[in-house]
């Protein structure tokens, strides 16, 4: 009779322990503007529900390798950042890692 394969599980579930935590920075916005000047695609959308939304796809993520914190978009400092640059989603994407990772270094100090 052969041997049945050892299974790797166990050392997988010791080194997905050993992972550091991800920093995932969800977007809020205060105002429709903000959310209109992130989105112009969808300029007019209820911004409070884009906020409810985003809050629920919060909750949807939990993960003990995530940490999920809000920053808050604001449409000026994001036209700043853009620098004349034509707004895409890996540039979106860009903006809210640079902003979330400012604002966790600023918790830590």
């Amino acid at each position: 009779m052969r041997k049945l394969p050892r299974s790797s599980r166990q050392f997988h579930g010791q080194r997905a322990k050993q992972r550091e935590t991800t920093l995932v920075s969800l977007p809020r916005y205060d105002t429709q503007a903000d959310f209109d000047g992130f989105h112009p695609e969808e300029a007019g959308d209820d911004f409070r529900e884009q906020n409810k939304m985003v809050e629920r796809f919060a909750q949807d993520i939990r993960h003990p390798g995530l940490m999920v914190q809000f920053v808050t978009v604001h449409r000026e400092h994001f036209a700043t950042w853009l620098a004349g640059r034509e707004i895409t989603s890996e540039l979106r994407a860009q903006y809210l890692a640079d902003l979330g990772r400012e604002h966790y270094e600023a918790k830590q100090e």
